[in-house]
């Protein structure tokens, strides 16, 4: 802390790593001085968004990451074990970070709708679903990617077996819909998500909102 107050009055705009607990700490001792977050976990982009909203010193949050990249392999890749042998599911060499809410091809994970939810830049609900070809495996998140979910439903093959199913919104109550019935209610969380685990049939879901 005594470091962190010293380099504060040094830099012109402080950024601090993980560090958001810095914040309001630099607002009140340097009213003066902009700050920002120059790299922040994902699961802390709620709350770190509504220090940025509230502290007007703050020029923004930047979270690690948006696309991702080759290097610092496996840091937020998820992975899967056997519950049987405890061996790896998905054996090999991982090359890239796989912390990317976009992912190394290209492609939007549905981290990137919560990331524009929460932002204030989307309003349609996002939904994501686990792999059902990993439901009888053992997952092992990330610190820097907290969801495996993809914005796929029907999966071949996979009928009959269970996967948690997340819908991202900013609504009072979410009601997952399931070929036009529903498969239960709940209130989203202050990350604006929640989940819950459905069997697997050939469908078409949307999540019905209510505020």
């Amino acid at each position: 802390t005594a470091i962190a107050e010293i380099m504060s009055g040094i830099f012109d705009i402080p950024g601090y790593n993980y560090a958001s607990s810095r914040y309001k700490i630099d607002a009140r001792n340097h009213p003066e001085q902009a700050t920002t977050g120059s790299e922040t976990l994902p699961q802390t982009l709620y709350d770190n968004w509504q220090l940025v909203k509230s502290i007007p010193t703050m020029t923004g949050d930047f979270m690690w990451t948006g696309y991702d990249y080759l290097g610092e392999s496996g840091i937020g890749t998820i992975q899967y074990k056997d519950k049987k042998t405890k061996q790896n599911a998905d054996p090999g060499l991982i090359i890239s970070g796989g912390a990317g809410i976009i992912d190394i091809c290209g492609k939007k994970r549905p981290e990137v709708g919560w990331s524009k939810i929460i932002w204030g830049l989307q309003k349609t609900p996002t939904i994501g679903v686990d792999p059902y070809t990993r439901t009888d495996y053992f997952q092992s998140l990330s610190m820097w990617r907290v969801t495996d979910a993809v914005e796929s439903w029907s999966w071949e093959g996979c009928e009959g077996k269970k996967a948690s199913v997340t819908v991202y919104s900013d609504a009072d109550k979410i009601e997952l819909l399931v070929n036009g019935k529903s498969a239960g209610k709940k209130k989203p969380k202050k990350i604006l998500q929640n989940s819950g685990k459905f069997h697997m049939k050939p469908a078409k879901s949307k999540p019905l909102l209510t505020t």
